[in-house]
């Protein structure tokens, strides 16, 4: 017994001796507060936004829109963040307090469906407030909470596609690795265009059939006739490819994501001036939202977000000083300014 004593107080000694040694661990821990929260995402599981000409499929909510699966997608990443910010570290109240939450979504029905969805699983049926007498103001306890949109012709969130076409066609579309890419695979272009119906004539026409097959596969609805597994995943490869390339370009990813990042900024500044009561703030966005902030950040993805990606940007108050952590699908990122996934407020600034 003295024996296994003696080894756990050297142990316990080896503990505290290793904490000591990492700059500020055991004051991070004790003092560390989380006081605001960025949140950004992109819509969940989507219908395609054309159809394959050799094989149509009819979607019951029509092109383009949140599907039943994006709503459970957002749903479900709404109830991880009230387990993190509610739960964990008790930033915002159990119960919806008017001006902790504020919302916005581009003006299309999937973004917005799916921050509906997000903060439903934020705040659940059952914490909706009460009439005078105890009863649910609303069915089921359901809480309300405010959701706004950007204006038309905002590019806040999402520049306008024939703005996005004018910004490849100026930076991607003659990028050396870009027509290398396109010329490698021109062959296969007129035999997936024989087999699908639908002109592809160049890597913008296999991100049409691409989003078609990614969306057929997710659904379980069986490949064209003629099209091999192979051939499928070669299409889908591509096309991923093909969404996240053009962001590697510091230009597409400033004239996509600056503005964005230039709100965010503004965001943790305003919470680390405590200028007004909201502890989050959540961007409901797109693939194209996301992949500019990443690259804009110092964190290149090589492929593009899958549907119900998000990323928290939290802010912490350490006695005087403000810290920053970032978060990409549920996992800390290591930005070129941090130290142990953190670095200050002013220095996330400068990046």
């Amino acid at each position: 017994m003295k024996q296994l004593r003696v080894a756990v107080w050297f142990i316990a000694l080896l503990v505290m001796a290793s904490l000591h040694h990492v700059p500020g661990a055991l004051a991070a821990m004790e003092s560390e507060k989380l006081i605001f929260v960025v949140t950004v995402i992109r819509h969940g599981d989507r219908t395609p936004f054309a159809q394959l000409k050799n094989d149509p499929h009819t979607w019951k909510s029509g092109n383009s829109e949140l599907t039943p699966l994006g709503m459970h997608q957002q749903f479900e990443l709404g109830t991880y963040l009230r387990e993190r910010y509610v739960d964990q570290f008790s930033l915002l109240p159990a119960t919806y307090e008017n001006g902790s939450v504020y919302a916005l979504a581009n003006g299309i029905n999937r973004t917005i469906q799916s921050a509906q969805c997000l903060l439903f699983g934020l705040y659940p049926l059952g914490s909706g407030p009460n009439l005078p007498r105890g009863a649910y103001a609303l069915p089921s306890g359901y809480q309300p909470i405010p959701l706004r949109t950007v204006p038309e012709g905002s590019s806040l969130l999402m520049n306008s596609y024939p703005e996005y076409q004018k910004i490849l066609q100026r930076y991607v579309f003659n990028d050396r690795e870009w027509v290398r890419k396109e010329s490698a695979s021109h062959k296969q272009f007129q035999q997936w265009e024989r087999i699908l119906g639908n002109e592809v004539k160049d890597l913008n026409d296999v991100l049409t059939i691409g989003d078609v097959l990614i969306v057929r596969k997710a659904h379980d609805i069986p490949r064209p006739e003629g099209l091999t597994q192979q051939g499928e995943t070669e299409i889908i490869d591509l096309c991923e490819w093909a969404l996240a390339f053009p962001f590697t370009n510091e230009k597409v990813s400033q004239l996509m994501g600056m503005e964005l990042l230039e709100t965010i900024k503004k965001d943790l500044e305003q919470a680390s001036l405590k200028k007004d009561g909201v502890k989050f703030k959540l961007y409901s966005g797109h693939d194209t939202t996301i992949l500019p902030l990443m690259k804009l950040m110092g964190n290149q993805l090589s492929i593009p977000p899958q549907y119900a990606a998000h990323m928290q940007i939290e802010l912490y108050q350490s006695g005087n000083d403000h810290l920053v952590r970032v978060r990409y699908n549920g996992k800390d990122i290591e930005l070129p300014v941090m130290v142990n996934g953190r670095c200050s407020l002013e220095d996330f600034l400068k990046l």
